[in-house]
């Protein structure tokens, strides 16, 4: 399987010659074409659609009656694609709407056991050259490191942010897949936790291979409301693998804007803490916060992909602020939640998150 990329010109093939790749996205999404698409690029007077594999000519000429209609008209604010289960439908323009006040908003933080899910404060690489082990077939980073990974199964909602924070290796330009988890689907497999891209098949050894990913930098995530609306946080779950082992530790505290918690003091836009910071030291200090514990969820060994199961026991503790009072996180005021932990050293283990359980509210 073989990314594909199909070169418009912007200036001759689209009527209005101007690209939207929001809304153009989703009308590819939301027509009959069977192939996935990848994703979609503009540079200067070209507009490359990329797709997983090559279409089919039915497939093709159905790209081609999409851009000569496309109006280049972005999507509303907020807006995002529907997506349309029968291929057979084609929705052009619909939009999903923006979600009301009062719909949950549950958010979660990266897994503290395992590094290549601390994406959200990663510094974004492109098209960095790789290096041949000499094989034309294993290829690694000049500076081996840690990587988001955001294709494995490893983080609940990782889709949402694969776009953005995923990587993306290429052939002489020409995009590759990935293989899923414990298969060899696609094009190549990867450690996430060095770089190292190793390909299905050899290659020649006259190619360029180059990738595209986010260098993990530290654990910590931080947890904010939609834009224009107040995060309302109920109550906090921290999920833990019986195997956890604490080595660093766990500190929560609440941030915002200068300008409206300290006004005139510092400069526009700058970040501080405002209130104090809480800390996890031991496991103990986990048991004394928590309002409720649950009985252990028990492993999960049943028939099927392995990596879809759970492997080890799991103790659930549940923090609840709505018996005492609600944490309201307001993006007009730049609040957010800080999570991390004080060294960026991970537990052992195989597994550590916390789901921070709320609902949106107009500001």
């Amino acid at each position: 399987m073989t990314a594909t990329k199909y070169t418009y010109s912007i200036q001759d093939d689209f009527p209005n010659h101007i690209v939207a790749t929001d809304r153009l996205t989703l009308e590819i999404t939301a027509s009959a074409i069977v192939t996935a698409l990848d994703c979609i690029n503009t540079s200067g007077d070209d507009c490359d659609i990329w797709f997983k594999a090559a279409l089919s000519e039915g497939d093709e000429t159905i790209l081609d009656g999409l851009v000569s209609t496309h109006t280049g008209v972005s999507l509303p604010d907020g807006a995002s694609p529907v997506n349309v289960v029968n291929s057979n439908l084609s929705i052009v323009g619909a939009v999903a709407p923006v979600l009301p006040s009062g719909r949950r908003c549950d958010q979660y933080t990266p897994n503290f056991c395992d590094k290549t899910t601390w994406y959200q404060d990663s510094l974004r690489v492109e098209n960095e050259t790789m290096v041949d082990f000499g094989d034309h077939k294993n290829f690694v980073l000049v500076a081996p490191c840690y990587i988001a990974d955001l294709k494995s199964g490893k983080l609940f909602g990782e889709n949402e942010w694969v776009g953005t924070f995923g990587e993306v290796v290429k052939v002489d330009a020409s995009t590759k897949t990935r293989n899923s988890p414990e298969t060899t689907d696609g094009d190549y497999s990867i450690d996430c936790a060095s770089g190292e891209v190793s390909f299905n098949s050899s290659l020649v050894g006259t190619e360029v291979v180059t990738m595209s990913y986010s260098k993990v930098q530290t654990s910590l995530h931080k947890i904010r409301a939609p834009e224009g609306q107040t995060l309302r946080i109920g109550y906090v779950e921290v999920q833990m693998t019986k195997d956890v082992g604490l080595k660093d530790t766990l500190m929560f505290q609440m941030w915002g804007l200068a300008d409206v918690f300290a006004p005139g003091q510092l400069p526009e836009g700058t970040m501080i803490p405002i209130s104090g910071v809480e800390t996890y030291k031991t496991f103990h200090d986990f048991i004394c916060d928590a309002e409720k514990a649950y009985p252990l969820i028990p492993k999960l060994t049943g028939s099927g992909d392995s990596w879809r199961h759970s492997q080890d026991e799991i103790i659930l503790m549940r923090f609840d602020y709505t018996s005492r009072a609600a944490t309201d996180v307001v993006s007009a005021y730049g609040m957010e939640i800080r999570v991390w932990l004080e060294n960026d050293i991970p537990y052992d283990g195989n597994y550590a998150v916390g789901t921070f359980y709320g609902v949106r509210e107009d500001s």
